[in-house]
């Protein structure tokens, strides 16, 4: 008798379905991380207070704010971030989820780098947004991972 049947919940027949929603899950994770990137490259301005850091250049006009040269560390956040959700899609369209496990258990790192600097920075907030954001990616980063030390077919 299995775990869920035993507390009542009657996923059993379900189960075979779990690995195929979560990889659409870090692929959806993989097009939202990268449209932030791509955000973050062309808005660096509007993407700051959404990052959680303190607009400095609040000051500026909003094509000057804009500009990737006023701001070129959240420039690299963005590139950061669209490369990370670009690996993310490019992994499951080659069906690798060993890959995309190992790659979102490396945002790990990343995450926990963005949580601390925006929780120094005073937006606690916007800091524990960041703690959500890296244990979604580790749980995704780990089942991912475990489904790779068996067979599976995903299609």
């Amino acid at each position: 008798m299995s775990t869920t049947n035993t507390l009542g919940l009657g996923l059993g027949q379900y189960a075979r379905y779990i690995p195929v929603a979560v990889t659409s899950v870090a692929s959806f994770f993989g097009f939202f991380i990268a449209a932030q990137g791509v955000r973050g490259m062309l808005t660096p301005a509007d993407y700051v207070p959404d990052f959680g850091l303190p607009d400095k250049q609040a000051s500026n006009t909003a094509a000057t704010r804009n500009d990737w040269r006023s701001n070129p560390w959240i420039f690299l956040t963005g590139a950061r971030n669209l490369s990370f959700g670009l690996g993310l899609l490019a992994f499951r369209a080659q069906n690798d989820v060993r890959a995309m496990g190992t790659l979102l258990l490396s945002g790990l790192i990343v995450s926990a780098a963005d949580a601390y600097a925006t929780w120094n920075v005073g937006i606690r907030e916007k800091g524990w947004s960041h703690i959500y954001g890296s244990c979604v990616c580790g749980a995704m980063g780990v089942y991912l991972l475990s489904l790779s030390m068996r067979p599976l077919a995903l299609y």
